[in-house]
């Protein structure tokens, strides 16, 4: 498995050891050496990273200006993290879903009482999907370009990025919003399996196995 950031990238091995390499101007590559647990899954933001551990908790490292590397309380259980631009959010075992750090925008406040599945966070908004495949988009107050505007579906997986989102539908089509100055939005005629938003472009995997990207 891997992750990259801002200017920094992570793999995740099969014994559960993590690696991060790039620029460490915040410590976002520092992998601490002394994680409670193996790793299950990783993210990585724009300066900072966390791992969700095979003991389900959570850990965090690089840039805290703004909380997002806080590690969330270890009675809590994990099972996802999603790493933003300053903020972070994770569903827990039960479901729920928390955000962290930076909320100027109203990224860290999804105002959704849902059960979730899978969670994405941007670069100042977020999108995640809810166990019944209803898809929810929030933040980017004064930072908006469209980017929260989910369209109706139900949905599979979202990927947020810097000011567009993509997600797949259930049947497998792949639909973006937000700006479009780069082309982020021009996607190609095909059924997806996976998507990853960045700065700006986007990138997929097609149910051939293809992966294809497009954008700036």
């Amino acid at each position: 498995e891997i992750r990259a950031g801002g200017f920094h990238s992570c793999a995740l091995f099969q014994d559960g050891k993590v690696s991060c390499w790039g620029r460490n101007s915040l410590g976002q590559t520092d992998v601490p050496f002394n994680l409670s647990a193996p790793a299950k899954s990783i993210d990585a933001g724009s300066y900072h990273s966390c791992a969700v551990l095979r003991n389900k908790s959570i850990s965090c490292w690089g840039d805290d200006t703004m909380g997002q590397s806080r590690n969330p309380p270890s009675q809590l259980s994990w099972v996802q993290v999603s790493c933003g631009a300053m903020h972070t959010c994770g569903i827990r075992e039960d479901l729920n879903l928390s955000c962290w750090g930076d909320d100027t925008y109203g990224q860290s406040s999804p105002g959704v009482h849902a059960a979730w599945q899978q969670v994405s966070s941007g670069l100042f908004h977020t999108c995640g999907v809810s166990v019944e495949g209803d898809g929810y988009c929030w933040g980017g107050r004064g930072f908006d370009f469209g980017q929260t505007e989910i369209p109706q579906g139900k949905w599979k997986k979202v990927s947020s990025g810097n000011t567009h989102s993509c997600g797949i539908l259930v049947n497998g089509t792949l639909l973006c919003w937000g700006s479009s100055q780069w082309g982020m939005l021009e996607v190609p005629p095909a059924l997806y399996e996976d998507v990853s938003c960045g700065l700006m472009h986007t990138c997929a995997v097609t149910r051939m196995g293809r992966m294809l990207c497009w954008g700036n």
